[in-house]
């Protein structure tokens, strides 16, 4: 078998131990450093942009192999090419053990030719979904080892034009709210009252647990719901926000306005989840699927995650849960590895808040919430190249204890640290935010009673979670600021929260805070 391979470049980057260590938010260099490796499978057609792209990641330190599909073609057209395809992720994956590996697909599926080198096959998991997990899957037991993620593009003009894309947000990195934005959005169930309901609350418990290092909003097509848009303004809004940039966007239920993004290439390209049925079933070449399309769009993300099949509520609950935990928690230096820690964390990770998840699910499953997980840890694909970064703020902001008083009408002295690299660096100039914040399941607002003339000033309400803000200068590394809390505030848990910015890099942080009588 003739194997192109790019030579070895320099070393870099620095090790996520998979969804089990927690690292600084762009690597902090703990587990020292390592090669970075990608595996790029190409449909014969694309074998030049494969060799541009392996070019572009071995500038940027990684050690490339590229693999076309004729060198990989079997005897047996489909299930032959499918086990070439496993035999060299797994030989690759094995002779590397420990190293931050990538598999990229270059190359559309099409079903209805299963014996063509010009595209690249959807494989087969072990409850009969379709995805390309399976391939990342070293030892067989369901869940995958490598992050892996597919162009599914058929022309080299479109996968050039996406490393384009991936080019200018590798150049540098632009500081600003958008590195610390997550942007919800929701269709409604249509499941029923008490369905819908549990879904709402749902997401309510799993957005409150995700660091409150970040901010978050949320959109929701329910008329019943304080974060409710009508259909044209939450189309609007949907596009607005990505236009504004997010680290993820992600979409829960049924399909709605998610057409009108990606028109315009947004001022921080992040990845877009489309947590609903069959909105990546990219394994037939017909129409194509909406991933597809959006990703395909000069104003397109860099990553979609979305399901190749029909989906299930209570999966499409687990999924972004913890996908927001390998991101926001974990602090995933790609997209690629928060995928694959997210799909092996709806698994093996069981607190307290999956046990209540999986007790108010129970009810309305049709089949073992084990199987229901396996199906869709195989549905769920990641399009765009696994190794894309999720940029995360690099520095970190620590408070010290608050000083004056912490009560309705008291005036809070808020100190701090602002550190550029995980805090190793004082940033020596800047601007900070100081926020006191209500948790995201609190709405501050008096909301009007909802109607077509209150629904977009409810909405923004529901969503402004600050109590009072401040700014500072820092200097060398240290900034104060004085909050002057309402003499109307209930008194309850707060957050103090912190954004730090210069010309080059951004901080975040957040406290917990009590505010007493």
């Amino acid at each position: 078998m003739d194997t192109r391979t790019v030579p070895r470049a320099c070393l870099a980057g620095a090790a996520l131990v998979l969804g089990l260590t927690a690292c600084g938010p762009q690597g902090d260099g703990v587990n020292g450093p390592v090669a970075q490796r990608m595996l790029i499978l190409a449909a014969d057609p694309l074998a030049e942009a494969a060799d541009e792209y392996a070019t572009f990641r071995q500038e940027g330190g990684f050690e490339v192999e590229v693999v076309t599909m004729g060198e990989l073609w079997g005897r047996a057209p489909l299930d032959g090419l499918r086990a070439e395809i496993s035999r060299r992720v797994l030989e690759f994956g094995q002779a590397d053990e420990g190293r931050e590996s990538f598999v990229l697909i270059l190359g559309d599926a099409d079903e209805l030719q299963p014996d063509s080198t010009a595209r690249v096959p959807a494989t087969v998991g072990p409850r009969g979904d379709v995805g390309d997990t399976p391939y990342a899957d070293l030892d067989a037991d369901g869940l995958p080892e490598l992050a892996v993620g597919r162009l599914p593009f058929s022309t080299a003009e479109e996968i050039r034009a996406y490393l384009e894309r991936v080019r200018l947000r590798e150049a540098g990195y632009l500081p600003g709210t958008w590195n610390r934005t997550l942007a919800a959005f929701a269709g409604e169930g249509g499941f029923g009252v008490e369905v819908d309901g549990m879904l709402e609350l749902a997401a309510g418990w799993i957005f409150d647990e995700m660091s409150y290092d970040f901010d978050m909003t949320m959109t929701y097509a329910s008329a019943s719901s304080s974060y409710h848009l009508p259909p044209g303004a939450w189309e609007a809004d949907y596009a607005e926000r990505y236009l504004a940039g997010a680290v993820i966007q992600p979409y829960i239920g049924h399909t709605l306005g998610a057409v009108e993004c990606c028109r315009e290439a947004p001022r921080r390209a992040g990845l877009l989840g489309f947590f609903s049925c069959s909105d990546g079933q990219y394994q037939s070449d017909g129409a194509g699927s909406l991933a597809e399309e959006l990703l395909a769009r000069p104003g397109g993300p860099v990553a979609i995650l979305a399901a190749s099949d029909v989906s299930h509520p209570y999966a499409n609950a687990i999924l972004p849960r913890e996908l927001g935990h390998a991101v926001l928690d974990l602090h995933a230096r790609t997209y690629g590895e928060a995928v694959l820690v997210a799909k092996r964390n709806m698994v093996e990770r069981q607190d307290d808040l999956r046990l209540s998840l999986d007790q108010l699910a129970a009810p309305y499953m049709d089949e073992p919430m084990p199987d229901c997980i396996q199906s869709h840890v195989t549905m769920y694909n990641l399009f765009g190249d696994p190794a894309a970064p999720t940029h995360l703020p690099p520095g970190r902001v620590r408070f010290d204890p608050p000083g004056g008083e912490a009560r309705p009408g008291g005036r809070l002295l808020v100190t701090g640290r602002v550190g550029t690299e995980e805090g190793r660096l004082p940033m020596a100039a800047g601007r900070v935010r100081v926020t006191l914040e209500a948790s995201r399941t609190v709405v501050l607002g008096v909301l009007d009673p909802p109607g077509p003339d209150t629904y977009a000033s409810n909405h923004a309400k529901a969503n402004d979670k600050v109590v009072v803000a401040a700014e500072a200068d820092v200097g060398d590394g240290v900034f104060s600021a004085t909050l002057e809390v309402p003499a109307d505030l209930s008194v309850g848990s707060y957050r103090l929260k912190a954004f730090a910015w210069n010309e080059q890099v951004d901080s975040v942080g957040n406290l917990s805070v009590q505010i007493k009588d």
